[in-house]
């Protein structure tokens, strides 16, 4: 939305911006001065509309699906993320699932699901009011399949990622607005924050509140002009759930993390 003193016009992101393929349309680094390109890495070297980078090519994501080892699937088929507390931390599996819910202090899972996710209502924390690192909980969702985002939904919390189902045509889909078995685009007018991040093969964004005819010149993420905002906060990487048992007789990392490069 008018980003940078250039006012470049539509969709951006404050900080960096990497893709495995071109980027176009879409800003990098709006409120650093930097747009349209200040912090666009990882992309082809198509430069002709002005938002290329041409970093080089980037790695696809990791198979996280391989890491549920011989963890068995849970029968369940819908979880109701506020029941679990710290004592329900760890790894879980599921098939198809729904999902919603708010996360207790200190819950911390990693869950695998093999089929789609649907998120049927918010995902938010249950209190933001933490008194040490030991109560900021973590939700990182793994899913061989689609995601699907319901329309009424406004919050989601966590990281969620969706890969492609071994044999399963159009799989590894994130849908943001997605009712029963098909998109409905006239009930997606509710805006979605994303308190973390999305991965996925492909991104369908389908909210279709606000325009650029409300915007402001370098607006925030709180612009009532942006139909999905994302919002990727301190406790996502301060914190987060052992992807595998600790090995016997040895302490787990509180937290682990990879940094990015100073940008």
């Amino acid at each position: 939305s008018n980003r940078g003193p250039a006012s470049f016009q539509g969709s951006g992101a404050q900080l960096a911006v990497i893709a495995y393929d071109s980027i176009s349309g879409f800003t990098s680094s709006n409120l650093n001065g930097g747009a349209p390109k200040g912090l666009t890495f990882a992309n082809d070297e198509g430069d002709s509309d002005g938002y290329g980078g041409g970093f080089g090519a980037a790695e696809c994501i990791p198979d996280y699906a391989s890491d549920v080892g011989d963890l068995p699937a849970s029968g369940t088929t819908s979880i109701n993320l506020s029941n679990f507390d710290s004592a329900d931390s760890g790894n879980k599996h599921y098939g198809g699932l729904t999902m919603s819910g708010s996360l207790n202090n200190g819950f911390r899972a990693n869950i695998f699901i093999d089929g789609d996710l649907t998120i049927t209502d918010n995902i938010t924390y249950a209190t933001t009011n933490w008194g040490s690192l030991d109560e900021i909980p973590s939700l990182h969702v793994f899913v061989s399949g689609n995601i699907n985002i319901r329309s009424n939904v406004e919050t989601i919390t966590g990281m969620f990622v969706a890969q492609p189902k071994s044999g399963v045509t159009g799989s590894g889909v994130i849908d943001t607005c997605f009712n029963g078995t098909s998109p409905l685009m006239n009930s997606c007018g509710t805006r979605l924050v994303v308190n973390g991040s999305l991965t996925a093969k492909e991104v369908k964004f389908r909210r279709a509140i606000g325009s650029i005819r409300d915007e402001n010149n370098q607006d925030t993420p709180g612009s009532s002009a942006a139909a999905e905002v994302f919002s990727l906060t301190p406790e996502q990487w301060i914190v987060r759930p052992q992807k595998k048992p600790a090995e016997t007789g040895k302490t787990p990392y509180d937290f682990i993390t990879e940094l990015p490069p100073l940008l």
